[in-house]
This record gives C-alpha cells, sequence and structure tokens, in this order.
C-alpha cells in the first residue's frame, strides 16, 4: 500500500513538471495591435513599442519562445476569450473586462482619453461636441467604458453621431480630411500620431486609466507572474531597461511633435523674412545705382565749372551765363531748372 502511494506521490509530481515543462517550452502567442507608441509593427511587419520592448526582455530572461499577432483591438480580445492567443499587450483595466479576462497585479503605464479636433472646428468642452460627427474606436475602453465618452456624454445629455472605426489611423487620416468632426484617442497615442496630420488638440481630456496585460485562460497565470515579478525588480532600479523606456516615451523621444498647422506657419513665416530680405538686397542695389548716378552728375558739374574760364571765349557775359545754364539742364537732364537772366534791362527765361 505504501508502495503504491509513493508510487501515485512520484507520478503526480512527474506530471506536475512535464506539464509545467510544457508550458514553458510552447511557444507563447501575444496579440497585439496598432497603439503606439506602446504597441504595434513597423512598415516591415516587425513588432515594436515600449510594451514589445518590456516583453521581449522579460521573455529572453525567462528563456521564453514568444511570437506576435497583429489585429485590431477588438479582434485581439475576441481571440484571447477563445484563447488562440496567450496574451494581449496594452490593456487598460475596467470593472466588465476583469469578469472576462485575468490582468497582472503592476500597472506598467497610465494614460487617459484626449479628444482632437479637425482644424476647421472650436472644440473646448463637452458640451461643445452637440450634434458633432464623433470618431471612436470599436472596443475601446475610451468609448464604451464606465468613464468612456459615450457615458460621459449620455451624463451631460449631449447628442452626438458616433463613427467606429478598427484603427485609430484611419480615425485621423478621416479626421484630417473634415470627414468628422472630432475623434477620441488615448493620450500617448495623440501625442505619437498628431504630428503626422492637420488636426486640434482640444482641452477635453476624461477617464484616466492603468494599462496592463491579460490573458483569457487560467493557464497563462504563469506568465502573468512572470511578468509581474520581473516589473517590481525593473521599477525599483532607476537605470533598469522599463525606466529608459518609459523616459523616452514621456521625455518625447519616440517622435518629433511638431503639428502639421505649427509646420505651416513656420514655412511661412521663413517666407515672409525671406522675401523681406530679397526687398532690402533688391532696394539697396537701387540705391546704390543712384548714388552712383548722383556721384556722375556732381563729376560732370564740377568739371563745368572748372572750365567756366573757357567761357570767357564767349562775347557777351549774359550769352555765357545761358550757355552755362543750358549746359547744367543738360547734364542734370531736366528741364525743372528755370532761371531768369537780365538781358539789357530785359528778362530772359532759360
Amino acid at each position: 500500500m505504501k508502495k503504491i502511494t509513493s508510487n501515485i506521490i512520484i507520478l503526480l509530481i512527474l506530471s506536475l513538471f512535464i506539464s509545467s515543462g510544457s508550458c514553458f517550452a510552447d511557444t507563447i502567442k501575444i496579440g497585439i495591435y496598432e497603439n503606439m507608441p506602446l504597441v504595434g509593427i513597423d512598415e516591415e511587419g516587425v513588432p515594436r513599442g515600449v510594451f514589445v520592448d518590456i516583453f521581449n526582455y522579460i521573455a529572453k530572461m525567462e528563456k521564453w519562445e514568444v511570437s506576435y499577432e497583429f489585429d485590431t483591438f477588438e479582434n485581439n480580445m475576441i481571440k484571447a476569450e477563445n484563447k488562440d492567443v496567450d496574451i494581449v499587450l496594452v490593456v487598460a483595466w475596467s470593472n466588465e473586462r476583469a469578469q472576462k479576462f485575468i490582468y497582472n497585479d503592476e500597472t506598467i503605464y497610465s494614460s487617459w482619453g484626449q479628444i482632437y479636433s479637425n482644424a476647421n472646428e472650436e472644440i473646448d468642452s463637452f458640451l461643445d461636441l452637440e450634434g458633432k460627427s464623433l470618431g471612436v474606436e470599436k472596443g475601446d475602453i475610451y468609448y464604451i467604458g464606465d468613464l468612456g465618452i459615450k457615458n460621459t456624454l449620455d451624463s451631460f445629455d449631449v447628442d452626438v453621431n458616433y463613427r467606429e472605426y478598427t484603427n485609430r489611423i484611419d480615425m485621423f487620416k478621416e479626421l484630417e480630411d473634415n470627414k468628422i468632426d472630432a475623434g477620441v484617442v488615448s493620450r500617448t497615442f495623440g501625442e505619437y500620431y498628431e504630428s503626422n496630420y492637420d488636426i486640434t488638440i482640444t482641452p477635453i481630456q476624461f477617464n484616466p486609466i492603468k494599462i496592463k496585460v491579460i490573458t483569457g485562460d487560467i493557464k497563462n497565470q504563469y506568465i502573468l507572474d512572470s511578468v509581474d515579478k520581473h516589473l517590481v525588480e525593473m521599477k525599483k532600479e532607476n537605470d533598469s531597461i522599463y525606466h529608459s523606456f518609459l523616459n523616452n516615451l514621456l521625455n518625447g523621444d519616440a517622435k518629433p511633435r511638431l503639428s502639421k498647422t505649427t509646420i505651416k506657419y513656420i514655412y511661412t513665416l521663413i517666407g515672409a523674412l525671406l522675401v523681406s530680405i530679397l526687398a532690402v538686397i533688391i532696394g539697396r542695389r537701387k540705391l546704390t545705382r543712384q548714388n552712383k548716378s548722383i556721384e556722375k552728375q556732381n563729376r560732370q558739374l564740377k568739371n563745368l565749372i572748372v572750365s567756366a574760364p573757357e567761357l570767357s571765349f564767349v562775347k557777351s557775359m549774359e550769352e555765357s551765363f545761358v550757355r552755362f545754364v543750358k549746359q547744367l539742364k543738360y547734364i542734370m537732364d531736366t528741364d525743372e531748372i528755370e532761371m531768369v537772366v537780365l538781358l539789357k534791362n530785359k528778362e530772359k527765361y532759360i
């Protein structure tokens, strides 16, 4: 009996070890979506973002094999619920989601909702959204969360026309093209992409949230536990990779943040400055030519005066003076000089 009991215990331990080992040996499938700078893919389809970098570091420490599956946020949540992916990165915490999914304990990042408008709209408060078309992302917590824009506007009795999108990039494109009046995104997404579009950030911010990692399968609890363990360690060290990534994010190193409107103003100012400089250059050249013309006239007048004794060969002093004035008119290239000469008690106009 004791021998049977011992064998059962050994088998149980082996089964647990094998089961545990198989969990760690399997490739972890990670759901990601476009929400840069936190998570997304580059032009070649390579996963990128702060959460990807942090998770890759943890996977390296744990010697995990990982694969990323890019899809819309809504589809990733469905995949997690159906256990088609092991975890999903960058998921805001909410009571409703906590009923369906398992979150890790440590908050990786915090954010809030931000409203942008097209360049033709002036939106400063929730009330200004009355009757407007408002872009939102399907399944986004800033849209349908407890403190999302829908519930918030309902509480103010503000009626808007919601336009749902599968990703925020398309929303920003149509916002720039004036196909919608305003759009709701996360603060970090807006800061990262706003410089690519001619849109306007509004003062409206709402629904601060905590961003974490989720799974839809209890067997993946070990992944969340490992994530929490490493996050706790990294948060304690100021020079850790976690703080390095977040510092780059908060300091705006991820991407320049000049809006298109600001860039247009800069170009306009540069253009005006160049025109002003050109006008000064042309004015100086014109003034130089005028000065040279005046100097030439002065030299000619000086020569005329110097040569005045030669006029003694003229029969009369009066005629000499008349000739002098005529030459003066010729040199000055003008008829505006009018002098009265008394010739034998008679007035003569020259």
